[in-house]
């Protein structure tokens, strides 16, 4: 079998870790579907292309957390492409709208609600050469995330587990309710947790027209990141401010306070002196991923999401619902 190059860059190192790759595509090791499976190097390419210290990227654990990525979404895409099959005669409908009054708009359920509930996926930093781990499931009406955030050897600092909206390779992002009448309000998580100590919980939504300060390593498109506490191990609803929000966050830290070890860059968070970091109202109405993180704080974290939606600053009641 001939593997295609390497992409230009890459260091000898990785050649074992794209072979893996490219070779699992072909044999079907990733799924049915020979078109899909080479689509889907690109994740390696993307990778592999960005440099990493020497010896990282030989760690089986990052390889096997690569093929179950590209597994992951070989299985999204068929399902993806056999929905869009059974929905082509149907009448087009426009972005979704759900909205209760005028004070709730709702933009993700677990309950299979159509409109808010979409696929979502698990990623771990042994991507990036960690070792934490975690599992997602859905469980009823609820998304179940657990694991432990691990320190990254090589960083000396502790790494990420995120669970994010699942998007195609094949097809445009999902397109969420429109929240940019809260722009001055709040993201709102209806959550259970049993490890209220864990003080890493994040949460970020990434919209099409984001655009973010140049000068930082990133992996990743731009994305707004917020951190948020869970009070207590009751259900609640946990409101994070949009201003507390900012797409100017480390690759490193998840943090938008620190400075990056590799080139000194210094990140910024929303601010009045800051507000090209801070998330707009068009923002807001292109909102096309969410995700809830683990990151820079090393433990066991254990927290279940109901829903995910936006309104005003002032206190809500009761869980969200459609």
């Amino acid at each position: 079998m001939t593997v295609p190059p390497m992409p230009p860059g890459a260091a000898p190192e990785h050649s074992q870790l794209f072979c893996r790759v490219y070779r699992a595509s072909r044999s079907g090791e990733l799924g049915k579907g020979r078109a899909m499976g080479r689509a889907l190097v690109a994740l390696a390419l993307l990778h592999v292309g960005a440099g990493r210290p020497d010896g990282l990227w030989g760690s089986v654990k990052m390889v096997d957390e690569l093929l179950a990525m590209a597994r992951d979404q070989v299985k999204f895409e068929i399902k993806n492409h056999k929905v869009k099959f059974e929905n082509r005669g149907s009448k087009t409908q426009g972005p979704p709208g759900q909205a209760q009054g005028e004070d709730l708009v709702v933009l993700a359920t677990f309950d299979g609600a159509t409109g808010t509930t979409y696929s979502w996926r698990a990623m771990n930093d042994p991507v990036m050469g960690g070792r934490s781990h975690s599992t997602f499931e859905v469980e009823g009406s609820e998304g179940h995330f657990k694991g432990t955030c691990a320190v990254v050897p090589f960083l000396n600092a502790p790494g990420f587990c995120k669970v994010g909206t699942q998007q195609s390779l094949f097809s445009p992002p999902p397109h969420f309710a429109n929240a940019s009448r809260f722009s001055e309000g709040a993201l709102y998580l209806d959550v259970e947790t049993t490890t209220p100590e864990y003080g890493g919980f994040m949460v970020a939504f990434g919209a099409t027209n984001a655009k973010r300060p140049g000068g930082a390593m990133h992996h990743s498109a731009p994305s707004f990141k917020a951190g948020f506490k869970v009070p207590g191990t009751a259900r609640t609803t946990v409101r994070v401010p949009f201003s507390d929000f900012s797409v100017d966050w480390s690759d490193f830290t998840g943090r938008c306070d620190t400075k990056d070890p590799n080139n000194g860059y210094q990140h910024h968070c929303c601010s009045a002196e800051r507000p090209d970091v801070c998330p707009r109202a068009d923002n807001l109405d292109k909102i096309s991923s969410l995700e809830i993180w683990a990151e820079g704080v090393a433990g066991d974290f254990d927290i279940k999401v109901f829903s995910i939606g936006a309104g005003p600053l002032k206190d809500h009641q009761g869980p969200l619902m459609i």
